[in-house]
């Protein structure tokens, strides 16, 4: 009876706006940022923490962690957590690896440094389509329960994101972030 929504890519000009849904309609969320984007955008990753919503590591520069030696998969993941727990004051240990692409290496990276990688198993393409009809229909076409979904931080998710989050609540399943 769990939904979990992610939003990946940021932080982003679109972080406070898809935040203030999130708390308008009191469910939970969570976020993976990319290091990059922390540098340029404290006062996102601040906003997300300081409403409580969950923040992961989707690396510093979203590159395909296994197309990376070894120490350029370690930077990438120490990295981007260090840049996020710098802000946060707090640890981080939820990884996403960007394109959901690792390998063993990365497994044992998450492992030796007691991360949880995290996967999706529902995936609009958001990304793609920039399109809120289509994240919604995508949504009301899939079954829920169970779910990790998987979208972007983007104008498309914000509009989308209040017929989700209602879609979802008629189907009387809970939406919780992710720890």
């Amino acid at each position: 009876g769990n939904v979990a929504i992610t939003f990946d890519d940021g932080p982003s000009p679109y972080s406070a706006g898809i935040v203030d849904i999130l708390k308008e309609y009191e469910v939970g969320g969570t976020f993976f940022f990319i290091g990059y984007n922390v540098e340029r955008y404290p006062e996102a990753v601040q906003y997300v923490y300081r409403n409580g919503y969950s923040i992961g590591s989707h690396s510093m520069d979203h590159a395909k962690m296994t197309n990376l030696s070894q120490e350029k998969q370690e930077y990438e993941m120490i990295q981007s957590m260090q840049s996020i727990e710098d802000i946060t004051k707090e640890p981080v240990n939820l990884f996403r690896a960007p394109f959901g692409s690792f390998n063993e290496q990365v497994v044992d990276l998450a492992t030796e440094h007691q991360y949880k990688l995290v996967l999706w198993n529902n995936d609009p393409q958001d990304w793609k389509t920039r399109n809120a009809d289509q994240i919604l229909l995508h949504i009301q076409n899939t079954e829920l329960s169970g779910s990790i979904i998987l979208l972007h931080e983007s104008q498309a998710v914000v509009d989308a994101l209040p017929r989700v989050i209602e879609y979802i609540r008629e189907q009387d399943l809970e939406m919780v972030s992710l720890k």
